[in-house]
This record gives C-alpha cells, sequence and structure tokens, in this order.
C-alpha cells in the first residue's frame, strides 16, 4: 500500500515537472517591478450577521517609495467592492463596532495613529480618539460604549533627550 501511494505520487511529480518544462518567455519573468506592482490584501474581518466583509488593499508607489492602503466593503454572497476609505496615509486594523452599523481602523492621516471610524455604508468618517503618540491594538467593549488600546510610554530620557546637541 505504501508503495502504491509513493509511485503515485512519483508519477505526479514527474508528470507536473513535464507540465512546466517549456521555457519562460521574458514577458512571463516574475521581476521585482512586476512584483511591486501587484496590490496586497489584507485580513478581512467579518461583520457580526456574517453577511459583509471589510479588507484592505494596499498599493506602492515605486517613484515615491511609499505605499498606500485603503479599505474596502464587500456582500459575502458576492458583487463589486464599495471603497470606504481613500485617506492620506494608510488604513489598518479594521474591524466591525458590536452594532454593526461602524467599522474602526487606524489611520495616521493627522500625524499620529488614531483610531477612526467609517460608516458601513461609506458614507461618514469620524475620528474616534485623539491620543498623544498615538495608539496601537485597539479593541472594542461587547456594548461598543468603550475601547481598549495600547500607546507607548515614554519612561526614561533618551540619550539624544539628554544631549540635544548629540548628532
Amino acid at each position: 500500500m505504501v508503495h502504491r501511494i509513493g509511485a503515485a505520487a512519483g508519477a505526479l511529480v514527474a508528470l507536473s515537472t513535464l507540465a512546466f518544462a517549456e521555457p519562460a518567455n521574458a514577458q512571463d519573468v516574475m521581476t521585482p517591478e512586476l512584483l511591486w506592482q501587484l496590490k496586497r490584501v489584507s485580513a478581512p474581518a467579518v461583520s457580526s450577521d456574517g453577511l459583509r466583509l471589510v479588507y484592505g488593499v494596499r498599493t506602492y508607489d515605486l517613484t515615491a517609495n511609499k505605499g498606500d492602503t485603503d479599505l474596502f466593503l464587500l456582500d459575502v454572497k458576492g458583487g463589486d467592492p464599495v471603497q470606504l476609505t481613500d485617506m492620506k496615509g494608510s488604513e489598518s486594523s479594521a474591524s466591525w463596532r458590536p452594532d454593526g452599523q461602524w467599522i474602526g481602523f487606524l489611520s495616521s492621516k493627522g500625524g499620529s495613529t488614531q483610531l477612526w471610524e467609517a460608516k458601513s455604508d461609506g458614507r461618514k468618517l469620524r475620528q474616534v480618539t485623539d491620543v498623544e503618540g498615538g495608539i496601537a491594538n485597539y479593541r472594542y467593549s461587547p456594548d461598543g460604549t468603550r475601547i481598549s488600546f495600547t500607546a507607548d510610554v515614554k519612561l526614561d530620557k533618551t540619550v539624544n533627550d539628554l544631549y540635544p546637541d548629540l548628532p
């Protein structure tokens, strides 16, 4: 029995090798430039009713040496995605508020990373937090009335704080 499985696997490998033995043309070769042109999709967040999902799509601008992520909303049964955000900078960590009416995400549009929300139909955006230095790792409470998050806290002075003229 083990011998038959091994022989079948060997035949499959041989067949695969023959199928891809044809040399690749220049336009079929993946180059770094082509790789950077591909859009990257981030992990989706499914709504509590299971009918919609929100996900990020990251694009890159090689000349500016920057990437940008925007959020999209999609019905799980199919259809065209709806773009929720098109802000300066990237949006990330999308999650549904427990009431299902708003989608939370992190954005550094104002300079530091803060929690923002978009109405689930994409018609309204609002900034929720304004914490000095920004936030990360936010979560909604089960009833949606509070959020938890982490923030960097400076405990000690750095070398640059102690000696500002030091390059």
